[in-house]
């Protein structure tokens, strides 16, 4: 009696610690798969986290790009600005140098006489 009751004991601690184990191994199955679709999850949002990474950067860029390409061509319509104007500078100078010219040959030619006249009747005077 003493046997059947050790032996009893023994496969009731036995089915006991089966069960227990069995429990322990449904509750880290358990664990393994909610931490695997916690990492599939975390997985997900990086991939798209980066996809939307990569689109901002791929139009940041565009947008630099379209406003290099603005300021050079800003820069070169200012430099041919620039240039017509050097030029419409020069034009009026010479203009008005060749006025100045025709005016000042015009003038010596009918004051040439009466210039020398009143500068040699200043010098007698003077003396």
């Amino acid at each position: 009696m003493i046997l059947e009751e050790e032996k009893r004991s023994k496969i009731e601690i036995a089915g006991e610690m089966a069960s227990q184990y069995k429990r322990l191994q449904e509750s880290l199955q358990t664990k393994i798969t909610s931490l695997t679709n916690t990492s599939n999850q975390l997985q997900s949002d990086i991939e798209a986290r980066n996809a939307v990474y990569d689109k901002l950067k791929a139009q940041k860029n565009e947008i630099a790009e379209d406003k290099k390409n603005t300021i050079n061509a800003l820069k070169n319509n200012m430099t041919k600005m620039s240039d017509a104007f050097l030029d419409m500078l020069k034009d009026t100078l010479a203009k008005i140098k060749a006025r100045i010219d025709s005016a000042s040959t015009e003038f010596e030619k009918t004051n040439e006489g009466s210039l020398k006249k009143k500068l040699e009747e200043f010098t007698i005077a003077k003396s």
